[in-house]
C-alpha cells in the first residue's frame, strides 16, 4: 500500500524518542508498503529519511507545524496514498499546546476532504492534554498499547536481529542519565532539571559518591562547554568533580558498556509516553531505575522490570540505587525478565502490523 508519513522535525540530533521512532517505522516498513513523507527540520541539521520524504528547512519554529500541513493537500493530489499517518509533537502545554492541537484538527481535516484514510498517532502525550478541552480535539487520535484506550498501536523500537547483550563488566560503578534536549535556555534547562530528573540525582551525588558510584550525564546541549560548566555549577549539584562526566550526544548501545545502570529519574506524571530510552536500556540487559509514577507502570505494575523508588523521595533513591550492590542476584533477575518484556512488547514489527490492521478498518468502515 502507498502510505504518506507526515512528520514535523524528524532530523539530528538524535535523541528524542519521537524521531528514532519515526525513523524506526520507516526502516521496518520500507519493504512492505510504498513510502512518501513530508518533514522539516532546523537549520544545520540532517534527515535520513529516504529521498521520497520532502524535506523543508525552517526558519522559525513555527514552520515545523505551519509547513506540513500547508503542503499536505498538494501531497496528497499529487500522490493519491492509499494512507496517511501523522506523527505530531506530545506537547500541549501554553502557546505550543493550542498551534499542535491546530494542526492535529487541520491534517484530520484536510485528509477527509481528500477521502483517504487517516490516523494521528501520539507518541507521547503531556498531562496538560487531559483537560476536557484537549480531549475534545484528541479523541480520535491513536495511543500506545498500554494506554487502556481503544485506540491502541503498540509503539515499538527496532532492535537488532542478532541477540545483542551489552552485559556490565567493563562499567565500574557507573550510573547513566540521559536526555535528548539539544536546545539550551531557561525552560529547556528547567525540563531537564525537574521534569528528566537531573535535580534529584544531583542531590544524591554527595551519597553516592561515597558509596563509589560515578555519574555520567549525557544531554546534546553538553556539547558546549560552556553550558557543561554552568551545569556543573549548579548549587544542587553534589558530586565531586572526578566523579561527575558530561557528555553532549552519545552513540547507543556503545555507551552501555560503560553503565552499571540506567537511571530515568522523571519527575511528574504524563497522560502518555513511551521511554524508547528505557525500552533500550532494558534490551541491552542493563539495570533501570525508575519512580513509582503511573505512566511508567508497565514497567512494574504486573512483576518488576525495573528497580523502582518513590517519586520525587531522595532517600528511597539513593536506597534504590545502593541494590545494585546488595542484591545482585535479584538485579540480574529483574534485568533478566525485563529484556524479554521489552523484545515482545516493544518490537516495531508490532507497531506496521497495527498500523495496517487500522487502515483495513478505516477502509472497510467507508
Amino acid at each position: 500500500m502507498k502510505v504518506l508519513i507526515v512528520a514535523p522535525k524528524i532530523c539530528t540530533p538524535w535523541t528524542e524518542g519521537r524521531k528514532k521512532f519515526v525513523c524506526d517505522l520507516v526502516d521496518q516498513a520500507s519493504n512492505r508498503w510504498d513510502l512518501h513523507g513530508l518533514t522539516t527540520l532546523d537549520p544545520d541539521e540532517k534527515t535520513n529519511l529516504p529521498t521520497s520524504f520532502d524535506t523543508y528547512e525552517v526558519s522559525s519554529p513555527r514552520d515545523h507545524l505551519l509547513i506540513p500541513v500547508g503542503s499536505l493537500s498538494k501531497k496528497l493530489t499529487d500522490i493519491n496514498p492509499d494512507f496517511v499517518c501523522y506523527f505530531p509533537f506530545g506537547a500541549f502545554h501554553g502557546i505550543r499546546g493550542i498551534a499542535n492541537l491546530w494542526s492535529i484538527w487541520r491534517f484530520s481535516r484536510i485528509c477527509r476532504k481528500h477521502g483517504i484514510p487517516a490516523i494521528t498517532l501520539m507518541y507521547s502525550l503531556t498531562m496538560e492534554a487531559n483537560s476536557l478541552f484537549h480531549r475534545l480535539f484528541l479523541k480520535n487520535v491513536y495511543f500506545n498499547q498500554h494506554t487502556g484506550k481503544t485506540r491502541g498501536i503498540r509503539f515499538g523500537v527496532k532492535f537488532p536481529q542478532q541477540e545483542t547483550i551489552i552485559g556490565t563488566e567493563n562499567s565500574g560503578k557507573n550510573l547513566l542519565f540521559m536526555a535528548g534536549t539539544s536546545a539550551f535556555n531557561a525552560e529547556r534547562l528547567e525540563y531537564v532539571l525537574d521534569v528528566r530528573g537531573l535535580r534529584i540525582l544531583f542531590q544524591a551525588g554527595k551519597a553516592l559518591s561515597t558509596m563509589g558510584y560515578r555519574l555520567i550525564v549525557a544531554v546534546p546541549f553538553l556539547s558546549n562547554p560552556d553550558t557543561a560548566k554552568f551545569l556543573r555549577n549548579l548549587p544542587d549539584n553534589t558530586w565531586p568533580d572526578d566523579s561527575l562526566e558530561l557528555k553532549g550526544e552519545v552513540s547507543i548501545p556503545s555507551i552501555y558498556e560503560y553503565c552499571q545502570a540506567f537511571v530515568f529519574p522523571y519527575g511528574q506524571e504524563e497522560k502518555q509516553f513511551v521511554p524508547t530510552s528505557v525500552v533500550e536500556a532494558m534490551h541491552y540487559r542493563i539495570p533501570v531505575i525508575l519512580p513509582n509514577l503511573d505512566f511508567l507502570s508497565p514497567f512494574y505494575k504486573s512483576r518488576p522490570l525495573a528497580l523502582m523508588y518513590d517519586n520525587g523521595s531522595l532517600d528511597s533513591l539513593i536506597q534504590c540505587i545502593n541494590r545494585l550492590d546488595q542484591t545482585p542476584e535479584i538485579v540480574n533477575e529483574i534485568t533478566r525478565q525485563a529484556a524479554g518484556f521489552v523484545d515482545t512488547e516493544y518490537d516495531i514489527a508490532q507497531t506496521v502490523i497495527d498500523i495496517e490492521k487500522e487502515w483495513s478498518l478505516l477502509k472497510s468502515a467507508d
